[in-house]
């Protein structure tokens, strides 16, 4: 042990501080990189008359800087989490101030029941009801006015009524067509049937004829029965569109308003947390800040590693 000393003392050999920041050099820093604090390390590691404290001050230096880059990380995802908080809720309320704003628009009455079933301002029924149930559930967060909040629910009652009345009816025209549609093909076999009959005169059947009386008959009844039903239903169809007309009427006014309530919303959640939502989008900033704070804890590691093992040698020496 007496031999190794006198080598260190006289420079034969490197004392176990410069050896282990050396060695602390080439693991830190990878060719082609410049890590955090690879100049003082370097500046270190040629540093004649090193000792432990040159070390223990820059590890002060770098654990001082983890503790500032910690606190940035974390406020940086803190302010993440409030800024996709607030995010979701501006993509909620576009999605609802687009909804509001679409162009909903009632044609003119019409008189037929097949035109009716394919209006396009029947699709958009419920399209309607979901624009203004979402409204609705927003209606705190978007600070609505009472008088409006109050129009909208009147406006949801009677859209959702609408709603289910198409819901009831239109499957009724479709059950009256089909209906219909079948009649006519029986009437045109019931007709040839009877011309056949009537061709083969006194050789016909007398109970084909009888059978043929009563299916007419049938036939005849189910026609008038189908007619009262399609003059029923289009007098429904005729209640039920002015009804619609009505409520298409009072949603362009309620919508007019709460689209603006909906702006001023928005402009007021993206004022207030522009900065949140300005700093969230520095995901490049933050990357960069977490791979520096992992360099700095290797280095930190590393240079109390350092340390440690300089203490040894010093109480090997004594």
């Amino acid at each position: 042990m007496g031999f190794l000393v006198r080598l260190l003392e006289k420079g034969s050999l490197k004392k176990p501080l410069h050896f282990t920041l050396d060695k602390i050099v080439e693991e830190y820093i990878p060719a082609g990189e410049v890590p955090p604090y690879a100049q003082e390390l370097k500046g270190l590691a040629s540093k004649n008359n090193l000792n432990l404290k040159d070390i223990a001050e820059l590890a002060v230096l770098v654990r001082t800087e983890i503790d500032q880059l910690k606190d940035e990380v974390e406020t940086f995802v803190a302010v993440t989490e409030k800024a996709k908080r607030v995010q979701a809720n501006l993509n909620l309320w576009n999605e609802i101030l687009n909804e509001l704003t679409w162009d909903y628009s009632y044609q003119d009455e019409v008189t037929d029941t097949d035109t009716f079933v394919h209006l396009k301002a029947v699709e958009e029924i419920p399209r309607m009801h979901h624009a203004i149930t979402q409204l609705l559930g927003e209606k705190e967060a978007l600070r609505l006015e009472s008088q409006l909040v109050l129009q909208a629910e009147i406006l949801q009652s009677s859209i959702f009524n609408l709603e289910q009345t198409l819901l009831a009816m239109i499957p009724e025209i479709r059950n009256l067509k089909e209906k219909k549609t079948k009649l006519e093909e029986e009437i045109k076999i019931f007709q040839r049937d009877a011309e056949e009959l009537k061709e083969m005169g006194e050789a016909a059947d007398p109970k084909q004829s009888t059978q043929l009386s009563e299916k007419g008959k049938a036939l005849v009844i189910r026609k008038k029965n189908l007619a009262t039903s399609e003059k029923e239903i289009n007098a429904y169809m005729e209640a039920v569109q002015k009804t619609a007309i009505q409520i298409f009427n009072v949603f362009k006014e309620v919508s007019r308003s709460a689209a603006e309530g909906v702006r001023t919303a928005i402009n007021r959640l993206t004022g207030e947390n522009r900065k949140a939502l300005r700093k969230a989008e520095d995901i490049q900033g933050f990357t960069e800040g977490r791979k520096k704070l992992s360099q700095l804890y290797a280095l930190l590691e590393l240079l109390d590693d350092c340390m440690r093992i300089h203490q040894k040698y010093d109480r090997l020496k004594s």
